[in-house]
């Protein structure tokens, strides 16, 4: 029993003993991690005990403290404890805020890093717009170094030049495409020479005096004669491309020759002159498709093409090339009353009077209830229009006459004037009896104008005859094929009944008393259609396959579509290279092949910003309206710019 009790004093002893050790190295190293804590905070370096260290010490500390609880601490141990929390809740406060401190401090780096990213991707655009505002200075002052090496526009501000300087050239006429466009010659060296040695004003404009011909070695001049004032001269005035000739050659363009009344190897009288500056223009279109087209993209036609002249002459013609088309312009009177004027460097008021002659209207008016014949010559179209006066109603074209014999197709549009089995909005072909209706659920209906085309292509030469009704009436079913949606003209719905049955070969409910006898009539009369799922006349089977499924040729590029119609559509729409598009800066329309070079010389015109009246180019107005203006580059438009 008394070795019991020593035993259990010497093991109460070493506890004792090892929760005073746990106590003090407790405190020492609540002490060492409470200096070290502070330290970095005022920014001291100490020495940091070894990491093996620091473990074994909380490892005894956790088991002191485990051991003290499970026994209960005397007075001076509950101090102790009490004095530990007290530094352990002071550490952990360190510890928290040093924490925060480091969260802090990763925000702002996080904030830092992006406001320089967002600095680097600024300058990065600022150094490429730099480089591009520099290539293109570079490229402008190559394009002038030629243009000069050339002699167009060379020393053009110049101050030794002298008033009323006069060159006198004569040259040898050759015709030559490249000088086709708006009046310029192509002179030789010698001719650049002689301008300057005279110091003439540039730019240049020679005044032409026709003229010799040479027949040999005889040279005859040739002077047109007026019966009532007797001989006078032609004068032609032209402007100068190059100096890139032959010597004593001048390229000339075709309709210059002609209006000289001249062919190629004739002798020309060329004189300098001094053209007054223009004050006003009076404009007559030789037709009325000039006022078929938008006025404001008839303001910027006459803009761009009057850039391109350097004088204009009284009762001379301005070529515009338009879509394919040749349009012509007279200069019906010009101020000062002089025979020509100067439109370079100069703000020319321009007016344009009714056309001289008006374009026959091809299209025979249709009007509501009222049946009106046409003639069908051939497979030749044969036109005619109608207006719709209210929506709110739909309108059906129905036909009759000896035209339905041979089969009669009829193609609806409302933004092609001659509608084909090409361009289309609607049709009805390859049917015993036509018809076609149209109401506010097609796209097209809100046009006020909608153009109608027939034909009988199986006409051949003969001449026939066919008799065309316009009825409106209440909104039902829409009759016709449209491109694209797969609804056949004749298609019928599915009727699921007992007293009907499916005909094999047109796919349509019958019903099953008759379906004998429609079926033997049906077989000799009908082709079911597999591709497009239409019921086609037998007769216009063949037909109706190389229209529909087979190659047609593009009548814009000539290239061959497969798959018939519908890809043709398509073709035209997005893939024909002589398709219209729309000029990125102006609103002029034009060949898509055209589109490039037009907008190489419409993108370095000058033009102003309306929101902030800074001068620009065209094609840096959409980077200066986003980026500084803020709007989004899809609603930049050139009508934000003036």
């Amino acid at each position: 029993m008394q070795r019991f009790q020593a035993r259990n004093k010497e093991e109460t002893r070493e506890f004792d003993f090892a929760v005073d050790r746990s106590v003090a190295e407790l405190k020492a190293h609540l002490i060492s991690v409470f200096r070290l804590q502070s330290c970095k905070i005022i920014g001291l370096r100490i020495p940091k005990k070894p990491e093996n260290e620091v473990k074994l010490s909380s490892l005894r500390l956790r088991k002191g403290l485990h051991k003290i609880r499970a026994m209960g601490p005397s007075a001076e141990e509950a101090a102790s404890m009490e004095q530990v929390d007290k530094l352990y809740e002071e550490k952990m406060q360190i510890e928290a805020m040093l924490e925060e401190e480091a969260r802090k401090e990763h925000e702002r780096q996080k904030e830092q890093a992006r406001i320089e990213a967002k600095k680097r991707e600024e300058e990065r655009r600022e150094r490429e717009e730099k480089r591009r505002i520099e290539w293109e200075q570079e490229q402008e002052r190559r394009r002038q170094q030629r243009e000069n090496a050339r002699g167009m526009n060379f020393m053009a501000s110049r101050s030794d030049t002298v008033e009323g300087a006069v060159v006198r050239l004569t040259v040898q006429a050759q015709e030559s495409k490249e000088a086709d466009r708006k009046n310029r010659l192509i002179l030789p060296q010698s001719a650049l020479e002689r301008v300057l040695e005279a110091k003439v004003p540039f730019p240049l404009t020679f005044k032409i005096l026709s003229h010799s011909r040479q027949d040999g070695n005889e040279m005859e001049i040739e002077e047109p004669t007026d019966v009532k004032n007797g001989p006078q001269q032609t004068v032609v005035h032209a402007s100068v491309s190059e100096f890139t000739a032959p010597a004593s050659t001048a390229y000339v363009p075709k309709d210059m020759l002609s209006r000289l009344g001249v062919g190629p190897g004739a002798i020309l009288n060329l004189e300098s002159v001094a053209l007054p500056k223009a004050k006003s223009v009076t404009l007559q279109p030789v037709t009325t498709r000039w006022f078929e087209i938008d006025e404001e993209e008839r303001k910027s036609i006459l803009e761009f093409y009057l850039r391109g002249h350097q004088f204009l002459e009284s009762g001379g013609t301005i070529s515009i090339s338009y879509l394919g088309e040749n349009l012509q312009l007279r200069v019906k009177a010009i101020m000062p009353k002089v025979a020509a004027v100067s439109i370079t460097d100069t703000d020319l008021s321009t007016e344009v009077v009714e056309a001289e002659r008006k374009l026959p209207d091809i299209h025979k008016p249709l009007e509501v209830s009222k049946a009106t014949s046409i003639d069908l010559i051939g497979s030749e179209y044969s036109y005619l229009k109608f207006e719709v006066k209210d929506v709110s109603k739909a309108y059906l074209i129905q036909l009759a006459g000896p035209a339905l014999k041979v089969g009669v197709d009829m193609y609806l549009s409302a933004s092609e004037k001659k509608p084909s089995h090409i361009r289309f909005d609607k049709a009805a072909q390859f049917l015993e009896q036509p018809e076609l209706s149209i109401s506010d659920a097609d796209s097209f209906f809100s046009q006020s104008i909608i153009y109608l085309a027939l034909r009988a292509p199986e006409n051949k030469d003969a001449k026939t005859s066919v008799t065309v009704r316009l009825t409106s009436k209440s909104k039902g079913s829409s009759q016709g094929h449209v491109l694209g949606t797969g609804v056949p003209p004749t298609a019928a719905p599915v009727i699921k009944s007992s007293q009907f049955s499916e005909c094999e070969n047109c796919r349509r409910p019958i019903p099953t008393s008759r379906m004998t006898m429609h079926r033997l009539q049906c077989v000799r009369r009908n082709t079911y259609c597999k591709e497009c799922k239409t019921v086609v006349p037998k007769r216009h089977f063949r037909r109706h396959n190389l229209i529909q499924h087979g190659p047609i040729i593009c009548p814009d590029c000539g290239l061959e579509v497969l798959g018939g119609q519908a890809e043709m559509k398509a073709h035209l729409l997005r893939q024909c290279k002589m398709r219209a598009v729309v000029c990125l800066f102006c609103p002029i329309r034009l060949r898509f092949c055209e589109r490039d070079a037009h907008v190489r010389e419409c993108g370095v015109r000058p033009c102003i910003c309306l929101k902030c009246g800074q001068p620009f180019k065209k094609r840096e107005m959409k980077y200066h309206l986003t980026s500084k203006h803020g709007m989004r580059p899809e609603d930049v438009s050139f009508r934000d710019y003036a």
